[in-house]
């Protein structure tokens, strides 16, 4: 079984399938909360810098789908579904520069729902606020656990 289509069995299987996702180490990030609740990714201003100084629009983009990812495949696992949770599409708004550490919070917005195909669909919202606490960014995530 390849490394992609492993299946997420324990909390312990998703930090390893976390861990192989190669922006993960590339961009320094790092998982400050790991719920089922909520999961927060921290991610550093340093190795994340743009033209500006401020941290890089795509850096902060990977932080926060990553914690939404880990969010809905703690879920899944919970539910004991052993199946690839996949983002389906996000809607995404940059509010302010960061020229700080971002702190990535991923929450579910509502309850799971289960498709017509046996998909799960969950909505994710990850705020992504700087080290004074300002919101810094906004995702709006549409997760798919893939049982179909």
């Amino acid at each position: 079984m390849t490394a992609g289509k492993e299946k997420l069995t324990t909390a312990a299987s998703v930090s390893s399938r976390f861990d192989k996702v190669e922006p993960v180490a590339r961009l320094g990030l790092t998982v400050a909360t790991d719920g089922l609740d909520a999961v927060a990714i921290d991610v550093p201003l340093d190795g994340n810098k743009n033209d500006k100084n401020t941290m890089f629009a795509g850096s902060q983009f990977s932080g926060m789908v990553l914690a939404g990812w880990r969010l809905a495949s703690n879920w899944a696992v919970s539910q004991g579904i052993t199946v690839p949770v996949v983002i389906k599409s996000t809607q995404m708004e940059f509010m302010r520069p960061v020229d700080t550490q971002l702190h990535c919070v991923a929450a579910v917005v509502d309850q799971p729902s289960q498709g017509k195909s046996g998909n799960w669909k969950l909505d994710i919202r990850v705020e992504a606020r700087d080290e004074q606490g300002v919101v810094c960014a906004v995702l709006q995530g549409d997760y798919r656990v893939l049982v179909a």
